[in-house]
């Protein structure tokens, strides 16, 4: 089986979240070792699905995945969640990041923001074409 390579795209406020949150170059290494693991292992025990995590409903297709930092004794299920986005195929967009002990969930009105971005994201994607 082939690996496809996996384009991972870091917005400024993304990265200004991650370095808030005191997470390090070996956590993101982390993060996109685990996006392109799953990947390339689709369909495989993944249940059809090409990425991890949970799409956001309200969102246009933002992803929800539940990430521990290398640091972190809490297990994933208590650490962080990530959202991104997907572009054509194996692009990767970031968009937003918050701890789990600080916010349970999505609030409507960040929902409706991240399915404004995901908007002009396939936007500008269609007129690239």
């Amino acid at each position: 089986m082939e690996h496809q390579k996996i384009h991972f795209i870091y917005p400024k406020l993304f990265i200004k979240r991650w370095q808030q949150l005191n997470l390090s170059l070996l956590d993101k290494g982390r993060l996109e070792r685990n996006i392109t693991h799953f990947f390339n292992s689709s369909p495989e025990n993944n249940n059809g699905r090409r990425f991890p995590g949970n799409i956001i409903r309200g969102t246009g297709g933002a992803y929800k995945l539940r990430f521990s930092s290398i640091a972190s004794n809490q297990g994933q299920s208590g650490s962080y969640r990530v959202i991104y986005f997907v572009v054509a195929g194996s692009q990767v967009i970031f968009l937003e990041m918050y701890q789990k002990n600080r916010q349970e969930s999505l609030s409507d009105a960040k929902k409706q923001e991240i399915r404004k971005m995901i908007s002009l994201i396939r936007e500008v994607n269609e007129s690239d074409e």
